[in-house]
């Protein structure tokens, strides 16, 4: 897509990540039943309607979340827009198959965000994780390619986004972990989910400084523009 397209989708995604994890805050303070950021999980703020949750192995959980709405929406709107961005910003991408993979897996991933919002877990907790898993799978995955495609070109950005992508798929892992291990779920959940929100503002805003760079090439970290015949 044309460079001066390339702030706007910047904005985007930085605006989705902060909107993302701000509705989750929001929702979980404004909770009327005790939440624990560090041992529930995330779509719990989602639940439509208010009941008891029997997936803890400590016993039934109480859940109400008066501000689901914000949350779903947020994960809806935000989803479809970093996804739509991520195909805008292709060219700041890594070139080669790692950035071309890895746009398509951002998009993936924006659409596993928006699908869970459209189904929250306890109108469809079947439908609703699978979605959910897939999207965090997506976009670890994208941060590690995009990342090694970024270690020559961008240093300080592709060993950031490398981490982020580690550590996203390290909490995707633990979330796996048998119950019996007794692991802090809302913190693992976490971890599969922030780094990625987060990295999005970083991104965002790395996309900014590339359309204002003269040569789009050098944003993108692929070959230079060659030089002039007889040179």
């Amino acid at each position: 897509m044309r460079k001066h397209w390339w702030p706007i989708a910047g904005i985007v995604w930085i605006v989705s990540g902060l909107a993302a994890v701000g509705a989750e805050l929001w929702s979980g303070v404004r909770s009327s039943a005790p939440y624990s950021f560090a041992e529930q999980a995330i779509s719990d703020l989602g639940w439509v309607g208010c009941g008891a949750s029997d997936a803890y192995p400590d016993g039934p959980v109480e859940i109400c979340s008066p501000e689901h709405t914000v949350l779903n929406v947020a994960w809806i709107v935000t989803g479809l827009a970093f996804a739509a961005a991520a195909l805008a910003l292709r060219r700041v991408l890594p070139v080669g198959k790692r950035g071309g993979i890895g746009a398509w897996l951002l998009v993936a991933g924006g659409l596993g965000q928006a699908g869970a919002g459209l189904w929250p877990s306890d109108v469809d907790l079947t439908l609703h994780t699978i979605i959910a898993m897939i999207g965090f799978l997506a976009q670890s995955v994208a941060l590690i390619l995009i990342g090694s495609g970024w270690l020559r070109s961008r240093a300080a950005l592709g060993r950031t986004t490398l981490i982020a992508g580690i550590v996203t798929i390290f909490g995707l892992l633990l979330l796996m972990a048998p119950t019996a291990w007794s692991l802090p779920f809302g913190i693992l959940e976490r971890a599969a989910a922030w780094p990625f929100l987060l990295w999005l503002v970083l991104a965002g805003a790395a996309a900014m400084r590339a359309s204002r760079a003269p040569d789009a090439r050098g944003a993108r970290g692929g070959s230079p523009a060659p030089r002039a015949a007889g040179r």
